[in-house]
């Protein structure tokens, strides 16, 4: 019933929200926040070289029309990559949206395990560690999250196995 019930709720804008800007670029975060977006969602990939990018799809085609796994780029294949529905927006890796200071955040984190203590380094190299929301796939990587900071919200996208 929702008459008079108070219901708490998020408005989270999913891949930093679209419409105006194309997905996952700042201009959409920072419009999704400004229009009132309690946060942006952001997926993160890792390069072959390691490097955490923030890509929805693990291949690179939709969203930049090259027909490559994300995991398969280094980091300066990655950062070449335009837009398709706009080739003046570029790429970014997670640093470039910590460092401009786009908050909050949900980060869905498509990979798993060594890699997410990885994002909570970075996470902290730019104080972020109160300005994000974990999204993970696992129970270990709640855990992984948990130990590392407590205070760190998790959503969890577990698959029924």
């Amino acid at each position: 019933m929702y008459g008079k019930e108070v219901v708490n709720m998020l408005i989270i804008a999913h891949r930093c929200g679209t419409g105006k800007y194309p997905e996952l670029t700042m201009e959409a975060a920072r419009h999704s926040l400004m229009l009132g977006a309690d946060y942006v969602e952001m997926d993160v990939q890792y390069t072959v070289d390691d490097v955490p990018v923030i890509c929805h799809d693990a291949n690179a085609l939709r969203v930049f029309g090259k027909d490559m796994d994300i995991s398969q780029m280094t980091i300066t294949e990655f950062l070449a990559l335009r837009h398709v529905t706009d080739k003046s927006f570029c790429s970014h890796a997670l640093d470039h949206f910590l460092a401009a200071g786009i908050a909050p955040i949900l980060l869905h984190c498509k990979i798993g395990g060594k890699y997410i203590e990885d994002i909570l380094l970075h996470l902290r190299r730019f104080d972020y560690e109160d300005k994000v929301i974990m999204g993970v796939q696992s129970i270990e990587d709640v855990v992984i999250t948990k130990n590392f900071n407590s205070d760190i919200p998790v959503l969890a996208f577990m698959r029924t196995q």
